[in-house]
Parts: C-alpha cells; sequence; structure tokens
C-alpha cells in the first residue's frame, strides 16, 4: 500500500545544496585546487637542455612528447 503514496522529488532534494551560489563556486574551487598538480621546478641546465631538445626536434621535423 506505501508505492501508491510514493512521489519522488527527483531532483528537488538536492536544491538546498546549491542555496548559496557562492558556496557552490568555493567548493568547486576547493575540488579543482585538490586535483591541481604542481609544475616541477627546473634548473637552469634543465631549461637549457630541453630547449635544446625541442629546438632539435624542431629543426628536424621529429615528434616530440611532452
Amino acid at each position: 500500500m506505501a508505492e501508491e503514496y510514493y512521489h519522488d522529488r527527483k531532483m528537488m532534494k538536492w536544491m538546498p545544496f546549491n542555496a548559496l551560489l557562492e558556496q557552490g563556486d568555493h567548493l568547486k574551487e576547493l575540488l579543482d585546487a585538490k586535483n591541481k598538480e604542481e609544475k616541477p621546478l627546473l634548473s637552469d641546465d634543465q631549461l637549457a637542455e630541453l630547449n635544446y631538445d625541442l629546438e632539435y626536434a624542431y629543426i628536424s621535423q621529429k615528434e616530440v612528447r611532452i
């Protein structure tokens, strides 16, 4: 008998979580920052070597995988 009175609210039940737009934006920023990877710090020698390899690949028309 309980099945006859059940009314699915679908997405309405999630509406209170999006009530404050600023809160949703802040939560999105936190999740994005959590998944962000830091760039590695390279020394001057490593940067020079990388630039040389890229220049060589460009001149010789070779494929580069980054």
